[in-house]
């Protein structure tokens, strides 16, 4: 049997293609998103075009007309 007449074994090259780009990601994450998913943008612009930042009133603000949901785990109590 010549090279040419040999079976491709494609279940070993999809795998190690998927083994090759878990391993890039893994490698080269922080390069592909520099920006912390962790950390949180607070800042909503109500209707009148003015940008506010936390802590927004509990009851009735622009950005959260029915109110800001505290539970007793958020606020401390």
């Amino acid at each position: 049997m010549s090279a040419l007449g040999r079976r491709v074994n494609w279940p070993l090259i999809f795998g190690g293609i998927i083994v090759l780009a878990v391993t890039s990601i893994a490698l080269f994450g922080k390069q592909l998103a520099p920006r912390d998913p962790t950390a949180g943008v607070f800042i909503l612009q109500d209707a009148n075009g003015t940008w506010v930042k936390p802590p927004f009133p509990a009851i009735g603000s622009a950005p959260m007309p029915r109110g800001a949901i505290c539970s007793a785990n958020c606020c401390g109590r």
